[in-house]
C-alpha cells in the first residue's frame, strides 16, 4: 500500500505533465498568437529606438564589430594565440567571421522603420552566410578533417542555426546589449521623450 506522500508525489508529477502537455499543445495550437505578440513588442522597442534617432543633435557614431557576437570571435582568437596547433589548423578567426562583420553593419545602422522585417532578413542572411562557407568549404575540410562532406556540412548548419537563434533572441532594439540592433545609436528607452537629454 502507497503512503499518502507518495500519492502526493504521484499527483505533483502528473499534474506537472499534464500541465506542461497543456502548455505546448496550447504553444504549438496558438504559434500565431504567440508570434503575434513577439512581433508587436518587438515594433514597439523600434518606435523607442525611433525616437532615440531622432532626437537633435543625435548622430549614428563610427561604426565597430566585434566579428561574431557574444565572445565567439574573441574566444577563437584566445585559443589560436593559446594553442598554436589550434591556430595552423582553424586559423585566428572563425571561418565566418565576414558574415558576422558583414551582420553587424546592418546591426549598427538599424533602421527602425520598418526595422522588425530587416532584422529578420539580417539574421537570415546570416544563417544563410554561415551555410553558404560551409558548403564552400566542404570539400577541403572533409580531406583534412577526414570526415565526410555532407558531415561537414551539418555541422556549419547546426552552428548558423544557433547564430541565428542567438541573435533573434538577443539582438532586439533597446535591450542594453553591445550587439543590440541600432548598437550605432545612443541606448534607447521608452522613458525618454523626445528632445530630453
Amino acid at each position: 500500500m502507497m503512503h499518502r506522500k507518495q500519492l502526493s508525489n504521484i499527483g505533483w508529477l502528473s499534474f506537472s505533465l499534464l500541465l506542461l502537455l497543456l502548455l505546448l499543445g496550447f504553444v504549438s495550437l496558438q504559434a500565431d498568437p504567440v508570434s503575434d505578440a513577439i512581433i508587436a513588442m518587438e515594433e514597439l522597442q523600434m518606435t523607442w529606438l525611433a525616437k532615440e534617432q531622432s532626437r537633435p543633435g543625435i548622430a549614428l557614431k563610427t561604426f565597430t564589430s566585434d566579428g561574431c557576437s557574444g565572445g565567439m570571435s574573441d574566444a577563437w582568437a584566445f585559443m589560436a594565440q593559446a594553442i598554436p596547433a589550434f591556430r595552423q589548423r582553424f586559423g585566428e578567426l572563425p571561418p565566418w567571421q565576414d558574415c558576422c562583420v558583414v551582420h553587424d553593419r546592418v546591426y549598427w545602422q538599424g533602421e527602425a522603420e520598418q526595422g522588425y522585417q530587416l532584422r529578420l532578413e539580417a539574421d537570415q542572411a546570416l544563417q544563410a552566410c554561415v551555410e553558404q562557407i560551409g558548403q564552400q568549404s566542404s570539400e577541403d575540410l572533409s580531406k583534412q578533417f577526414d570526415l565526410a562532406r555532407d558531415k561537414v556540412e551539418q555541422l556549419f548548419n547546426i552552428s548558423a542555426s544557433m547564430m541565428y537563434q542567438t541573435v533573434r533572441m538577443g539582438g532586439k532594439p533597446c535591450s542594453y546589449l553591445p550587439w543590440r540592433w541600432g548598437y550605432g545609436w545612443p541606448q534607447c528607452s521608452p522613458y525618454r521623450e523626445v528632445g530630453d537629454e
